[in-house]
């Protein structure tokens, strides 16, 4: 299915260098990457892997941290188990980038 094709596109995408694409293509990944998370439309997997990359950004350029969190702790209530456990690791290091 499509929403499988997309969780194995970005597990891959979550584990590349993102300094490896031009600003333009992060820029679209990371656009793409917050529609998904943030729409209730989408499965687990392609939620916590978009997670995942926004948050390896955010290692580089560190000014979307608050976003992110926003984004996570607005879901997290009504989330999964995986949802919850990654985004509670996530949430984490951006506390600490964010203070």
């Amino acid at each position: 299915s499509y929403d499988n094709q997309k969780r194995h596109f970005l597990k891959i995408l979550s584990t590349i260098d993102l300094k490896q694409l031009d600003e333009d293509r992060q820029g679209i990944l990371l656009d793409y990457c917050f529609t998904w998370l943030e729409d209730p439309v989408y499965p687990t997997a392609v939620k916590m892997f978009s997670m995942q990359i926004i948050y390896n950004y955010i290692k580089i350029e560190p000014l979307l941290a608050r976003e992110l969190a926003a984004v996570i702790e607005t879901q997290f209530n009504d989330a999964t188990p995986g949802f919850k456990n990654r985004g509670e690791k996530i949430l984490k290091e951006l506390y600490k980038i964010i203070d």
